[in-house]
C-alpha cells in the first residue's frame, strides 16, 4: 500500500477513519511504503511550520519506518503520461498526486486515501478509501 500524504497527517491528527485503517493494514500485515513524493510534502510541511523540531522529528520518524519507492525513470514517465493524459481528458490532478498514483501503480499496489475523487481519475490505480 501506497500511503498518501494526507493519511500520514491524517493518522498524526488522530482521525478516526485514518487510525481505523492503519490498524486494518497491520492487523492483516499489509505492507506500506511512501512515495517520494510523499517524503518532499512531509518535509515541505516542516519547513513551513511554526514547530519545525517537533514536525522533523515526526517526519523523519515515518519516512525512516517505511520503504520509500523512488521517483526513478519509470515512476516519473508513468506520472508525465498520467498528468498529460488527465489534462487532455479536462480532469487534472496536479503533478504530486500523479507522482504518488504513478508510484503505486509501477509497484503495482494500492494508494491509500481519503481523496478519492482524485486518484479515481487514474484508471488502473486501485484505491483504497477511508
Amino acid at each position: 500500500m501506497i500511503l498518501d500524504t494526507a493519511f500520514v497527517i491524517d493518522v498524526w491528527d488522530g482521525d478516526e477513519g485514518a487510525l481505523d485503517c492503519l490498524d486494518d493494514l497491520e492487523r492483516r500485515g499489509l505492507p506500506q511504503r511512501l512515495s517520494a513524493m510523499t517524503v518532499f510534502e512531509l518535509h515541505y510541511g516542516v519547513g513551513r511550520s511554526g514547530k519545525p523540531e517537533r514536525e522533523r522529528r515526526r517526519v523523519l520518524d515515518v519516512v525512516d519506518s517505511k520503504p520509500i519507492v523512488a521517483a526513478d525513470r519509470a515512476v516519473m514517465a508513468k506520472a508525465g503520461s498520467l498528468h498529460a493524459t488527465l489534462e487532455n481528458d479536462g480532469k487534472p490532478i496536479g503533478e504530486s498526486d500523479c507522482i504518488i498514483a504513478a508510484s503505486a501503480l509501477v509497484v503495482e499496489e494500492s494508494v491509500v486515501t481519503r481523496n478519492v475523487g482524485h486518484f479515481e481519475r487514474v484508471g488502473d490505480l486501485d484505491v483504497h478509501p477511508y
